[in-house]
């Protein structure tokens, strides 16, 4: 899936969650694909898109095994959209491009780990210098007994004018050395805002999980470019997956398959005009194949 806001502060977590204890540097790559199908909306026209990524990270490890690291995430969404009652305007495409530097640090009996990040988001046309975008992820997670870390934490977006805040829960409970409950690592459609449940086999080569995560695009249109007005377009949706992973030494390849429910699209004009549509739910799919030193 595209690298959405959420993801890119992330974008230094490792794809399992976990970090290899012997290793001072980390370094990770990523790429992968999205499609969700097109939906209906409650006044007619459709919309869905199909989107790419690619990311690396860099992290390292300091005294107190604390870390610093950087990242960089590349995504392109290719928009498929019909013009409805709601949405009389469309547009084709819009690329991401965000640089997060998360830090992280074990606290009392928990840790802390923070994400600031900044980039831009444009469709086709827009103007780069309008499509600035920032930010940043916090949470603080403290441990009960032997297997279960929670906290809480919150992400706060400042794109275009506007402030967004949206609290989440953190958690990663060790169930039993097979089972997990987790907020799932940005990559496809699953993001820290969401909750995943897997299971991973004995040998570890193999994993499955069931989950459902926030998601939500917003990006600078152009103005007269593929219809747009020169405000702001914007995505949302809750994606629920069942996904697959099989795991070669530092090699991995994850499959999901599921569904967008609760999805919206709208656009702000530069005029302060709002249109928004309601979207059925639609089918999803995305793979990934990531490698870690």
């Amino acid at each position: 899936m595209l690298a959405t806001l959420l993801a890119a502060a992330a974008a230094a977590i490792p794809v399992d969650g976990r970090s290899p204890a012997s290793a001072n540097i980390q370094v990770q790559t990523s790429v992968g694909a999205t499609l969700v199908a097109p939906a209906d909306s409650e006044a007619g026209g459709q919309a869905g898109w199909v989107g790419g990524e690619a990311a690396v990270s860099l992290r390292r490890r300091l005294e107190g095994n604390a870390w610093i690291g950087i990242g960089l995430r590349l995504a392109r969404l290719e928009f498929d959209m019909t013009p409805s009652v709601e949405m009389p305007r469309t547009w084709s495409g819009a690329s991401v491009a965000v640089l997060s530097l998360p830090v992280s640090a074990p606290v009392a009996d928990g840790s802390l780990w923070v994400s600031p990040w900044a980039g831009m988001s444009a469709a086709d046309g827009a103007d780069l210098a309008d499509s600035v975008i920032g930010g940043g992820i916090a949470t603080w997670t403290t441990r009960f007994g032997t297997g279960l870390e929670l906290g809480a934490g919150g992400i706060v977006w400042q794109r275009f004018g506007e402030t967004f805040a949206v609290p989440i829960l953190a958690i990663r409970w060790e169930i039993s050395p097979n089972w997990r409950l987790a907020n799932p690592p940005p990559l496809g459609p699953s993001s820290p805002a969401g909750l995943e449940v897997s299971w991973t086999s004995p040998s570890r080569a193999w994993e499955v999980g069931l989950g459902a995560a926030y998601r939500t695009e917003r990006f600078r249109l152009a103005d007269g470019a593929d219809g747009g007005s020169g405000g702001v377009g914007r995505w949302r949706s809750v994606p629920v997956w069942v996904k697959t992973t099989r795991r070669w030494g530092p090699l991995t390849l994850t499959a999901w398959g599921g569904a967008a429910v609760a999805g919206r699209i709208g656009e702000e004009e530069a005029d302060g005009r709002e249109h928004e549509a309601r979207l059925d739910a639609a089918p999803l799919a995305a793979f990934a194949v990531s490698m870690r030193w």
